[in-house]
Order: C-alpha cells, then sequence, then structure tokens
C-alpha cells in the first residue's frame, strides 16, 4: 500500500524507527520511566527517546492496552519470553543437586542418610528458586529488539511525537512478530484494534500475532509457588509397613495407606476454586470479544480520533485502493481516478478513497460498512480460530502449562525416592514395603513417584478446571458457584490420590509376587491413564495434537 510506503519511507528519512530492551520495556511499565544502562554509566542531558537505537526493524512490536495493570503486563511479558528458560533452569539446578548429593554420598542408597532438610532444600528448595529467578528476570538476557509505545514514543517533543503516531503503521509492518498482552480492555480499544488490523494486512499469517492473556502468568506463577509450599510440608513423612502375607493383602495396605483426610481436599481446592473462575472468567471473556467482535463498538479516549482511525482501517482493507494485477484497455490519461489524483497534495492513498467513493456506487466494490464487516470477519474467524488452536476453550488449559504446576510434586517424589520415604536405612525400608532388594525398592518407588504420581497429578489440574467450569455454568453467585467448583475438585482429588494408591498397589504386587491377573490389571490402569491423557488434553478438534503444539505455553 503506497500510504504505508510513504510512512515507512518517513519514518527512515527522520530516524522515528527505534527498538527498546527488554530491560527498557519492563523497567518503564513497573517505574513508569525509562531507564537506559548506558546511561546509567555514562549520564548524559539526553531524552529517553534519543538514547534509543534507530532501526531497520524491531523482532516485536508490543500491543497493549493503557488501562491494564502495568505490573500483569510485566508477568505476561515474562512468561512470553521467560517460561522455557525457567523450566529448563529448575530441572538443571535438580540434576546438579542430585549429582553433588551423589558424589558427597557415594551411591544413590547413601544419598538418603542425609537429612530429610537438606535433601528437600536441594532437592525442593534450590529447584524452586532456579525457576522463579529466571521466570522474573530471564528476559533480562534475551537479545531481541521490542517497539512499545511508552519507550518509543518522544514524549518531550510534540511534533517529533505526532511524525511517530503518523508512522505507527510501518512500525507494525517492520517488526517480526505482534506480542499482544491481552486484557478484558484491550479490544474495547479503538487503537488497539487499529494495531491489529495493520498486522492483519501486513503479514500473511495469524501466527504473527502472539496473544498473552493477563490469567496465563498468574495461573502459572501462583500455583507453582503453591505446589512448591505444599511440596516443602511433606518432609519427614515416613511410608508405613505393609502386609506381605498375601497379594491381596499387599494391595490392600499399599492402597489404604493414604494419610491425607478427606476434608483435607476440599480446602485444598477452594483456593485453586478461585483461581479457576477467574481463569474460566477471563477466557471465556476474551473468546466471546473476539467471536462478537466489531470495529465499531470499540472506545477512543480522544473521540476525534475515531474518523481517523476508521478511515485508516478502511484503506487498509479496500480493495478498491490495492495495487491492480491487470490494466484494463482505458488509458492511464482517461482513467478518473487518476484525473483527480492530478496536482493533488494530499495523501495518494486518502485522495484515491476520495476519488473511489465519488465512483464506488457504479462499481463491484464493497461498501465501507462491508469492509469494516471484512475486518471484523478477520478477528472472528482467523484471528479467533488461532487463539483457540493454541488455548483452547475456556474449560481447558495446555499440558504444558500443567507439567509446570506439577514440577514440584516431581521434585517431592524424587525426594522420596533419593530419601528412601524419610528413611535413612534404605534396606529398612525396602523390607517394610515388601521388597527382595534395595535396587528394586528404589525402581519401583521411582516409577510411582517420578511418573505416576505427576502424571495423576497433570490430570488432576485439567479435570479440576472443568469440574469448577461446571459450577461456574450454574445460576447463582460467584461464592456458590467456587462452593460447587470446590466440592467437585476436591472429590477429583481423592480420585486422583486413590488412583496412585491402587496403581502403586499393583505394581508393588506385581514386581514381589508377580501374577498374570495382576499385570493385566496394571496394564488396564496404564490404557486408562493414557485415555483420561486424550480426553483432557487432545480430543478438542480445533487445537493440533502434534508435538509441536505441547510447547503452546
Amino acid at each position: 500500500m503506497r500510504a504505508l510506503r510513504q510512512k515507512a519511507a518517513l519514518a527512515r528519512q527522520y530516524g522515528l524507527f527505534r527498538a527498546a530492551s527488554a530491560w527498557n520495556v519492563t523497567t518503564t511499565l513497573l517505574l513508569g520511566i525509562f531507564v537506559d544502562e548506558s546511561a546509567m554509566v555514562n549520564g548524559g542531558d539526553e531524552s529517553s527517546y534519543d538514547l534509543l537505537e534507530p532501526v531497520a526493524k524491531a523482532d516485536f512490536f508490543v500491543s497493549h492496552s493503557w488501562s491494564c495493570p502495568s505490573w500483569m503486563k510485566v508477568l505476561a511479558f515474562c512468561h512470553y519470553f521467560n517460561l522455557d528458560l525457567a523450566i529448563l533452569s529448575s530441572f538443571l539446578a535438580c540434576l546438579l543437586a542430585v549429582l553433588l548429593l551423589l558424589l558427597h554420598a557415594g551411591s544413590f542408597s547413601g544419598i538418603a542418610q542425609q537429612s530429610q532438610q537438606v535433601l528437600f532444600g536441594c532437592l525442593i528448595g534450590w529447584p524452586t528458586i532456579a525457576f522463579i529467578v529466571p521466570y522474573l528476570f530471564g528476559h533480562l538476557t534475551v537479545m531481541k529488539s521490542f517497539w512499545f509505545d511508552q519507550v518509543c514514543v518522544d514524549q518531550a517533543q510534540k511534533e517529533v511525537k505526532a511524525q511517530i503516531l503518523q508512522t505507527i503503521p510501518a512500525f507494525i509492518a517492520k517488526s517480526n512478530e505482534m506480542l499482544v498482552l491481552w486484557d478484558k480492555t484491550y479490544f474495547e480499544r479503538l487503537w488497539c484494534n487499529y494495531e491489529i488490523a495493520v498486522r492483519a494486512r501486513t503479514s500473511a499469517s495469524t501466527s504473527a500475532i502472539q496473544i498473552v492473556p493477563m490469567w496465563m502468568p498468574l495461573w502459572t506463577l501462583v500455583w507453582f509457588i503453591t505446589s512448591s509450599i505444599a511440596s516443602l510440608f511433606e518432609t519427614g513423612v515416613q511410608s508405613p509397613k505393609f502386609d506381605r502375607e498375601s497379594r491381596f493383602s499387599l494391595f490392600l495396605s499399599i492402597f489404604n495407606s493414604c494419610p491425607v483426610p478427606l476434608y483435607v481436599y476440599f480446602v485444598t481446592a477452594l483456593p485453586f476454586g478461585y483461581f479457576c473462575i477467574q481463569k474460566i472468567g477471563s477466557h471465556k471473556k476474551m473468546l466471546d470479544q473476539m467471536r462478537n467482535f466489531d470495529l465499531r463498538d470499540a472506545k477512543c479516549a480522544v473521540e476525534s480520533d475515531r474518523q481517523v482511525i476508521e478511515e485508516q482501517v478502511l484503506q487498509l482493507f479496500d480493495e478498491a485502493l490495492q495495487q491492480p494485477r491487470s490494466f484494463c484497455c482505458t488509458t492511464l490519461e482517461s482513467s478518473p481516478t487518476t484525473l483527480l489524483l492530478e496536482d493533488s497534495d494530499d495523501d495518494p492513498d486518502e485522495t484515491a478513497s476520495k476519488a473511489i467513493q465519488a465512483i464506488r456506487h457504479v462499481t463491484s466494490y464493497p461498501s465501507q460498512e462491508e469492509i469494516i464487516d471484512q475486518f471484523n470477519d478477520y478477528v472472528r474467524g482467523p484471528l479467533c480460530d488461532s487463539v483457540m488452536k493454541v488455548m483452547g476453550q475456556e474449560d481447558f488449559i495446555s499440558l504444558k502449562l500443567c507439567l509446570v504446576v506439577v514440577f514440584p510434586v516431581w521434585l517431592m517424589g524424587l525426594a522420596f525416592v533419593l530419601g528412601c520415604d524419610g528413611r535413612s536405612d534404605c534396606e529398612t525400608s525396602a523390607q517394610y514395603a515388601g521388597f527382595t532388594s534395595v535396587e528394586q525398592y528404589m525402581l519401583t518407588n521411582a516409577a510411582v513417584n517420578l511418573f505416576l504420581q505427576p502424571f495423576i497429578s497433570t490430570l488432576g489440574l485439567a479435570a479440576m478446571l472443568k469440574m469448577n467450569h461446571l459450577g461456574s455454568t450454574l445460576k447463582g453467585s460467584t461464592g456458590f458457584q467456587m462452593l460447587v467448583g470446590s466440592i467437585l475438585s476436591g472429590s477429583v482429588l481423592k480420585a486422583g490420590d486413590l488412583l496412585v494408591f491402587a496403581q502403586h498397589g499393583i505394581l508393588a504386587v506385581v514386581v514381589t509376587q508377580f501374577s498374570l491377573l495382576w499385570l493385566a490389571g496394571l496394564l488396564a490402569c496404564l490404557i486408562l491413564d493414557v485415555g483420561l491423557l486424550w480426553l483432557l488434553f487432545f480430543r478438542n478438534p480445533l487445537r493440533p495434537t502434534s508435538l509441536r503444539s505441547l510447547a503452546a505455553g
């Protein structure tokens, strides 16, 4: 589009296109001021805008609503850029802790002789810190450039500021990706919708628009910390002695060894229900806004800007203003549009738009209302579908986020395995559990605590969200919906623990007193686990089931 190319040329001519670092973006959001690393060292009287480096393009154009709290936008920013780094950092910290403990103790069974406080500090506390620190600060190492209006618009010089605001479409087109920090006011803001429109017209793929909703970082961080704290409370818990008289007695003694009272499940589910209701409400709000999107309903802080912005959207989506792919036999000199454009100092696209309006009634080009509806259809269709493929419906949570939340449970299981169930003597623990050797006991314990328990907990998170979604559909106050959701969620927690202890008992019987019948029962349990995994995470036809889709957080 000619106007867009002219705006890009203007930005290049005056060096208006400047990019900020992740440090600049987050410090501006949190502190309300721009902080430049080199300025802190070298000093100087330059304005914050002058300190930014002129660039040909940026990696990300950050789109956001100014009414959204800054700290929430910082968390969304951190989640998008730091989550994978935090996962890797925590996992490596765990491996390092195991290696150091192994070198110190000389063997895996010797690690159990360390105090429970040392084991839980090294295997749970240290990896938890190794997750939270990179999650909150890892973006400071990200070598990416950002266009962020609070930083990249000159607030001191009004003329430069006006030029920058005029050339925003060029900045969007020249950015590799658009990062949308979504909150409930985002699609209500006309400027935000304008930025989406520009990106939609200048990018061939909806994947170039990355949406991070505000509920996602809160969900991840709160429940990761909650799981970590709950794991620390398990310090010193020892498994009871199991009955080895028969296969069935061994199974029953393990199945009935769950130490958690029933009421604890419902109490635990209450805070989870609160965040579930918040997540479900925000997620549904986002999808409803996109499904029912209409540019005409958007709000504008300065009402005089509405006509200008809507005119820009019309120019972006108006087929009559697109460069033709072929020429008719009529000479260029006799074209009505060309005659209207001659000797005009106005914006070419604006002049062309006025010319087209004069003859639109005798052409097949869409009307202005139809053009706006084209953009509405884009948001309601392709953009909404792309979000649905990654995030699903409001009662869905991704497998990746569930695995992150359950990671402290896996760490707790590792502490139990290496700590021999809270005893310093692994041989005694093996005898109590009915095993003939320490190796047999530790391998079985690892299968239960490092696979079955985290796996069932992961399924439980998704199931609890669906239970809270069911509660949210009931008529009544939010408190009533939370109460119903918590009761259902507590039932899911209890059922999950029973399933874990049942599979633990069957596995112990298969290992110590092998039977084909019990082996068949174990295989049936594993098939049930896989079936639940498919139902909770992969059944939605709108969401891709490839391994690549698991990376979406």
